[in-house]
């Protein structure tokens, strides 16, 4: 489980403009960043579809090397968080069809209103 290089199919994904409050990722604080710098999300809603078939999430980070997790999902919606830097997230169906994704909010980490959706 976690996270893995992406090697399916050409994504397109959906970019998301960074968090420019955060610290700039740094490869010496990218754990600390992760576990305690990033206070914003994105929200997130897939298609009927892809909660039906099951999603993998991903992303594309700044230095451009595609990131999947391993876990499916079948949540309509679902967080993840944002870095300093812009970024481009996505999600993969089961049958490795990318999954559209709508961006439905920005938010702090500790937006309740949001939190039935799973973090990534």
């Amino acid at each position: 489980m976690g996270w893995k290089k992406y090697e399916g199919q050409e994504l397109y994904g959906t970019p998301v403009e960074g968090d420019k409050n955060a610290s700039p990722t740094k490869w010496w604080n990218h754990l600390w960043l992760v576990l305690n710098g990033w206070k914003t999300v994105a929200v997130f809603r897939v298609s009927q579809e892809a909660t039906e078939r099951g999603y993998r999430v991903g992303y594309v980070p700044f230095d451009g090397s595609a990131v999947v997790n391993s876990v499916v999902n079948y949540h309509r919606e679902f967080r993840m968080r944002v870095g300093h830097e812009d970024c481009v997230f996505f999600a993969v169906m089961t049958d490795g069809r990318e999954a559209p994704l709508k961006l439905m909010a920005r938010a702090d980490i500790s937006d309740k209103l949001f939190a039935y959706a799973p973090l990534h």
